[in-house]
C-alpha cells in the first residue's frame, strides 16, 4: 500500500493562482493531494490550543486569533490578500472545517476515486466512495485530539497505521524528520518504509527516513527530539543560529 501524507495548511499556503471561491480552493487541494501515487491520502492540520506553547511562535508570526470568520457555502468568495488572511487562525479552522464537509459532496468523487482519503484535525475524518456516493466515518485509531501540531499527528498517523505501507510525507522542515526518527520504533508494521519529499519544483527530494533509522541506530534516533529541541526548534531558539553539527558529534559520542 502507498501512503501520501500531506501537512494542510502549508499546502494551502503554497497554492499557486489560487481559485475565487472556497470550493474551487477545496477541489484544487484535493487535486493536488491525490496526485502523488498512492491508494491512501492523509492531509493534517495543526489545531489551536490557548494557552499554548506556540503562542510565542504565533506572535512572532503575527498570527491573530481575534477575528471571527465563516464559511458559508462553497461559493463564498475568499479574502483578496488570502495568504496573510490565513494568518488567522479562525480562519483556518473554518477553511478545515470546510473541508470536512465539503469533501463529502458528489463533486469529489473524481478526486477521491479508487482511493481513501483521510482529513486529520480535531478528529480523523476518512472519505472513501461507494456505489458512486462519498462516504465519510470518524476514524478513532487515527485520531489524536490531545495533540496541537500537525507533525505530531502525522508522526502518530504514520506509526498507527496497521498494515505494511511505504509512507511519503510531504513537508518543509526539520521537525518532521526528528521527530519522525524519534519514533520509528513505534512502527506498527516494521516492513513498512518511510520517505520524506521535501523541496518544490526541480528541487524536490526524496530523504529516506528509514535508510537514516538504519545507519544512526535505535538510540540514536531516539534522542533527536530532545536535541532537536534545545538545539532550536520552532518553540524554543534559544539556540537559533548556533548550529547543529558540533552539538551532533557530542551527541553521538
Amino acid at each position: 500500500m502507498g501512503a501520501g501524507i500531506i501537512r494542510g495548511i502549508m499546502r494551502v499556503a503554497c497554492l499557486e493562482n489560487v481559485p475565487k471561491t472556497f470550493g474551487n480552493i477545496s477541489k484544487k487541494l484535493l487535486q493536488m493531494v491525490t496526485q502523488l501515487k498512492a491508494t491512501r491520502y492523509g492531509v493534517i492540520f495543526d489545531q489551536y490550543f490557548s494557552p499554548s506553547i506556540k503562542d510565542y511562535e504565533r506572535s512572532r508570526r503575527y498570527e491573530s486569533s481575534l477575528l471571527e470568520f465563516n464559511i458559508t457555502g462553497p461559493d463564498q468568495v475568499r479574502p483578496s490578500d488570502f495568504t496573510k488572511e490565513l494568518k488567522n487562525i479562525h480562519l483556518k479552522q473554518a477553511l478545515v472545517d470546510f473541508f470536512i464537509l465539503h469533501w463529502t459532496s458528489e463533486e469529489m468523487i473524481p478526486f477521491i476515486g479508487n482511493n481513501q482519503v483521510f482529513i486529520n484535525f480535531r478528529q480523523c475524518h476518512s472519505f472513501t466512495v461507494i456505489n458512486n456516493k462519498v462516504m465519510s466515518e470518524i476514524d478513532e485509531d487515527l485520531s489524536c485530539p490531545q495533540h496541537e501540531e500537525a507533525d505530531t499527528k502525522i508522526v502518530y498517523h504514520v506509526c498507527n497505521t496497521d498494515a505494511r505501507a511505504n509512507f511519503v510525507i510531504r513537508c518543509s522542515d526539520t521537525d518532521m524528520a526528528a521527530i519522525m526518527l524519534g519514533n520509528m520504533h513505534h512502527l506498527k508494521n516494521d516492513d513498512s518504509h518511510v520517505w520524506i519529499l521535501t523541496g518544490t519544483g526541480n528541487n524536490q527530494r526524496y530523504v529516506d527516513i528509514s535508510s537514516i533509522y538504519k545507519q544512526l541506530g535505535p538510540s540514536l534516533c531516539r534522542s533527536l527530539p530532545g536535541f532537536h529541541a534545545i538545539t532550536g526548534c520552532d518553540y524554543n531558539p534559544a539556540f537559533f543560529k548556533k548550529g547543529k553539527q558540533r552539538p551532533f558529534s557530542i551527541l553521538k559520542k
